[in-house]
């Protein structure tokens, strides 16, 4: 699962982050649609969804997202 959120993410993630996702997959059978990820998350620059921060928004603009939804809600 590691794998996959750093494959989906533009930005280098530190190991803690990794094993955060690693945790709950701790047999090979709780990875298996997991490892169905990767035909799902795109891996460069022209796939679909990749203009928007990479698959993994939270990881890669998390402050810039947050920032966003704030701005959002005081003119809501």
């Amino acid at each position: 699962m590691g794998f996959v959120v750093q494959s989906g993410s533009k930005t280098e993630l530190p190991p803690e982050v990794i094993a955060a996702y690693e945790a709950p997959f701790d047999t090979p059978e709780s990875k298996a649609g997991a490892a169905m990820f990767p035909l799902l998350v795109p891996l460069s620059a022209g796939d679909p969804g990749a203009a928007d921060a990479a698959h993994f928004l939270q990881e890669d603009r998390g402050e810039e997202v947050a920032e966003r939804i704030l701005a959002f809600l005081r003119t809501s």
